[in-house]
């Protein structure tokens, strides 16, 4: 299978909303699995840079990627004495 594009949804807070990116390949070009995993290393460093640890990356078919935003449960207030 010829991938000619690369998907890639990142979704908001409380995952109901989403934000699609594609990555399309030259005319007559095409992706190969490092090419694809060179676009995903380029997205993710910049997506960590802007929200560190803030999303999980999930595939959902050969060439779609999904940004799960991660709600990290609030920390619980010390105990005063």
């Amino acid at each position: 299978m010829i991938i000619r594009s690369v998907k890639m949804k990142v979704f908001a807070p409380g995952n109901k909303k989403a934000m699609t990116l594609r990555t399309v390949a030259k005319a007559g070009h095409h992706f190969t699995a490092a090419n694809i995993e060179k676009v995903l290393a380029e997205f993710v460093d910049k997506l960590d840079t802007a929200m560190p640890d803030k999303y999980r990356m999930v595939q959902t078919g050969r060439a779609e990627f999904n940004f799960v935003r991660i709600e990290k449960p609030l920390e619980p207030e010390p105990a005063g004495d």
